[in-house]
């Protein structure tokens, strides 16, 4: 645990997303994440050929975001941040030692709990929050979460359904040993999927303009089928359940008005569930 407690990359990297949410300043949000990657720079957490992908993700991304881009441009940029930002997601780019700093055993034969610190998805996914995040006021993030709680009353059962026909789970009741860490990592990593497969990929195509159904369905297929490859249990029973557990998320991303704070809270509480109640049994072998 040593090393989590001198881990403040992360912390700095927390104030990042917090100051990004409660504070208009994106100089302040931008300084506490520098900080937080120098430090990572300086303990080897993030090698000097990590460092530059990620000064060149935040420059691309700062070029993306300039209101009057063209639109060819702006289209090639885009599709830059998505193979690029798809790869640092999957941790298919070198440069980066991420670490597993927990590794407890189930009671029953079933994959390990463990929870890796990925800094590259993490320093990706934060830059993407910090320049696409809109801030919004403090009783419509009310309403906004509240719809996340709905959303999660409806989806979650979903999840359960899906995951219980294909035997993927199986019920184990567990509190980690060092849990407060456990929920703030997860939550970063909720806020990072989020940020990717339902902020950056829907928001920036379908925009502000009224709403195409045909290509709104036809992205949200797109970032779903992206989400469902992600590497975590490389199985066709688990990417078919990843892939309609995207789909939830998207929608409910489109239906609380492309608001990332609800679809992020459905996929934390999702995260927390499955956490404390269920562990992958199929593997336990």
């Amino acid at each position: 645990m040593e090393i989590i407690l001198t881990n403040y990359s992360m912390i700095f990297l927390t104030v990042a997303v917090v100051l990004r949410l409660f504070n208009t300043n994106l100089k302040a949000s931008l300084a506490s994440y520098g900080c937080a990657l120098g430090i990572a720079l300086g303990q080897n957490y993030v090698e000097p050929i990590g460092f530059v992908f990620i000064l060149i993700a935040i420059a691309v991304l700062q070029i993306h975001n300039q209101k009057n881009l063209d639109n060819l441009i702006k289209a090639a940029l885009w599709i830059f941040l998505l193979v690029f930002g798809f790869n640092l997601l999957g941790h298919k780019l070198t440069g980066f030692n991420n670490m597993e700093v927990i590794y407890e055993k189930p009671s029953q034969p079933a994959v390990y709990y463990n929870l890796w610190i990925n800094y590259d998805s993490l320093f990706f996914g934060v830059a993407l929050f910090i320049f696409k995040y809109e801030k919004i006021s403090f009783e419509y993030l009310k309403r906004t979460l509240m719809l996340g709680i709905l959303s999660a009353v409806m989806v979650i059962p979903i999840i359960a359904v899906l995951a219980s026909r294909y035997e993927l789970l199986s019920y184990e009741y567990f509190i980690p040993e060092y849990l407060l860490y456990w929920v703030w990592i997860a939550a970063l990593y909720a806020l990072v999927a989020e940020s990717f497969y339902r902020m950056f990929i829907i928001d920036s195509v379908i925009g502000n303009r009224p709403y195409n159904l045909t290509k709104l369905a036809l992205i949200i297929i797109f970032s779903s089928a992206l989400y469902a490859l992600q590497p975590v249990l490389e199985m066709s029973e688990h990417i078919k359940v990843n892939f309609i557990v995207g789909l939830l998320y998207s929608l409910v991303y489109v239906y609380s008005g492309k608001r990332v704070e609800a679809s992020f809270l459905v996929h934390f509480l999702v995260s927390m569930i499955h956490m404390f109640f269920f562990t992958y049994s199929v593997f336990g072998s």
